[in-house]
């Protein structure tokens, strides 16, 4: 069965009192998806370690023991180095 066609039985599923939820859920989805800020925050949140080299993870060790705070402007930098 193709994606679509069971997201499309989900929602059949859903009881009326939840698909305002389901709606404002799916909305915030959709900027989500037109965010490239959104966009890298969702792709860091899904590294986990295998995906990180010695390296990196060493990188991440000294900068939570540095514990050096970033502004928003430089955190953005960051994530969207990659875009």
């Amino acid at each position: 069965m193709a994606s679509r066609e069971l997201v499309h039985q989900y929602v059949d599923s859903i009881s009326d009192d939840d698909l305002d939820a389901i709606m404002r859920y799916i909305e915030r989805l959709k900027e989500t998806a037109n965010d490239p800020f959104q966009r890298a925050l969702l792709k860091a949140a899904t590294l986990t370690p295998e995906y990180l080299s010695p390296e990196d993870d060493d990188a991440i060790t000294e900068a939570m023991d540095d514990n050096e705070e970033l502004s928003h402007e430089e955190v953005r930098r960051i994530l969207l180095a990659d875009e």
